[in-house]
């Protein structure tokens, strides 16, 4: 089994994933705009990578050995359509492993919200 990639690690919710995970054996990516931080709350617990959901070239770094994605969207990318680019990045990567594979799904929520709140996304079959 590869590694679980949390993005948000730092903050509220992702730090609780990202303990959960290692308390459970699981080996973890974590992900984020600030890797120092990253490296004083992990050490050498975790693998640390610089991430940023608006710079698309941080996304083969982060998704590297990673089979698995927990996404926390960070406060300032207010609309769910800021995720558009990693979301794609995640399925061609789906699509590169699909020997392993089994399922991929965008979460409820997210899915769900874009889809209400940006219905012309639905329209063009890239998130659904």
């Amino acid at each position: 089994m590869g590694k679980i990639l949390i993005t948000g690690a730092s903050g509220n919710v992702g730090r609780y994933v990202a303990q959960y995970a290692l308390e459970n054996g699981q080996e973890i990516t974590v992900a984020g705009t600030n890797p120092d931080r990253l490296t004083k709350m992990f050490k050498d617990r975790a693998e640390i990578v610089y991430f940023d959901f608006t710079d698309s070239a941080t996304f083969h770094d982060a998704l590297k050995d990673v089979d698995r994605v927990f996404i926390m969207r960070p406060p300032h990318l207010g609309k769910p359509e800021d995720l558009k680019p990693f979301i794609e990045a995640l399925k061609a990567k789906a699509n590169s492993l699909s020997g392993y594979v089994k399922e991929f799904k965008i979460n409820d929520n997210l899915a769900e919200t874009i889809l209400t709140d940006y219905p012309e996304l639905a329209n063009d079959n890239k998130l659904a």
